[in-house]
């Protein structure tokens, strides 16, 4: 039997030793699902490149990611601002007050005038 051993996800080792259990008893080339297609081989090839390019993730609390990465965007200012009407986008314009050096109402204002718009 394979021997996935992984000390940093024991649970993702031993899901991939009871699918190896599982595989190994199948004949070579045999196929295991009729439906698909699925191979005795396919299984053996997802199963080692799954072990192989395995990588530990970092879950990490909202308070902490905000510390390492910044609070994220409202939820406005994520929409990319060349989907809007015009008449949304000079709304949201005036929404930032029109002062110059906020990043967010400088953008809308670069879109306003790419469009031609009269404030």
């Amino acid at each position: 039997m394979a021997d996935f051993d992984d000390a940093t996800d024991p649970a993702f080792g031993a899901a991939c030793n009871r699918l190896a259990a599982f595989t190994l008893p199948i004949p070579d080339g045999a196929t295991v699902d009729e439906a698909s297609g699925l191979t005795e081989a396919d299984l053996i090839m997802i199963l080692r490149h799954l072990h192989a390019t395995r990588r530990t993730v970092e879950v990490l609390s909202i308070e902490e990611a905000v510390r390492r990465h910044g609070p994220g965007l409202p939820a406005e200012q994520a929409v990319p601002v060349t989907s809007w009407s015009d008449k949304e986008l000079v709304a949201q314009y005036e929404r930032t007050g029109g002062v110059p050096g906020n990043e967010y109402g400088d953008r809308l204002l670069d879109e306003i005038e790419r469009r031609g718009l009269d404030l």
